[in-house]
């Protein structure tokens, strides 16, 4: 009877890990030999779920905090982990006494084993010339078509609606492409290149040309939700009702009213201005 009971709690387990592929890095720095480097795949995000893959015996919930910190020990370290579909990745670099960090360029992962060499990431974002895989063969060739909107040296984008017109062309011969559904994530959710509301109804509108396989993914269904949300919330738009817990209920914090245009510096505290256009003094206590 407990083996039956075994067997049977059991077989979600088996299940979910045959939902997932096997991946693993194996990393190379010379410059970075015995020290702390992090390896993120995906998008960091509170609240929404973009990720679907786990580092193996990570007890950190990759799905929001999608980080690993390895040591290079003798030049050399090894990650591995389990993936539903390719996922973009990078390797970053803090420098506890410059009070100063690095990014690599995003490589991709589907499944097996990537090789990647980390130089001085201030100088050199590559990651080496070993990167086989066959999604990051096809976010190189994307990048390419990028070249008449995208500086292909700092990745900053110059000329947003032709990058625009360029993946839509590519989504509709290739629906089923993760990589042009995760380039689209990392120009909206990472590098926030998205600033009006024109031009995000029209990356809606491309991201719908997906196949039927990818909307089922948890990366398309938080990318659309997080386009929608940030639509709610443009200047101008009527501010919806929030619901607080414990103590924080009882703030006058009602829909109807019009969310303000609030400009801000890097210095600035939204504190002054919500108490004089929204809230009442005593829910500036959550603010705090």
């Amino acid at each position: 009877m407990k083996l039956f009971f075994l067997i049977l709690f059991s077989v979600p387990t088996v299940l979910n890990a045959q939902n997932k592929k096997v991946f693993r890095i194996i990393g190379y720095s010379n410059f970075y030999n015995n020290h702390n480097v992090i390896i993120q795949g995906g998008v960091f995000s509170d609240t929404y779920k973009y990720n679907d893959f786990n580092f193996k015996n990570d007890k950190v919930d990759t799905s929001n905090n999608p980080y690993k910190l390895v040591q290079v020990q003798n030049k050399y370290f090894t990650i591995n982990g389990l993936l539903k579909y390719p996922h973009p990745f990078s390797v970053s670099y803090y420098d506890a006494v410059e009070n100063l960090g690095n990014n690599s360029n995003f490589f991709f992962i589907d499944a097996g084993t990537v090789s990647i060499e980390i130089d001085d990431l201030s100088a050199n974002k590559s990651l080496g010339n070993h990167l086989y895989s066959k999604s990051n063969k096809e976010y190189q060739f994307l990048k390419k078509l990028y070249s008449n909107s995208v500086d292909t040296l700092t990745g900053k984008i110059y000329d947003l609606a032709t990058k625009q017109k360029t993946i839509e062309k590519y989504i509709f011969q290739n629906p089923n492409s993760y990589v042009a559904l995760w380039d689209m994530v990392i120009d909206y959710a990472i590098n926030m290149n998205y600033k009006n509301d024109n031009d995000k109804k029209i990356l809606l509108k491309i991201a719908r040309l997906l196949s039927l396989e990818i909307k089922k993914t948890s990366t398309y269904q938080a990318l659309v939700k997080n386009i929608n949300q940030d639509l709610k919330f443009t200047t101008g738009k009527i501010f919806p009702n929030i619901l607080l817990n414990s103590i924080y209920q009882d703030a006058d914090i009602t829909g109807g009213k019009v969310f303000p245009n609030i400009p801000l510096n890097a210095i600035d505290s939204l504190i002054p201005v919500i108490k004089k256009k929204i809230y009442p003094a005593r829910f500036l206590v959550f603010l705090l």
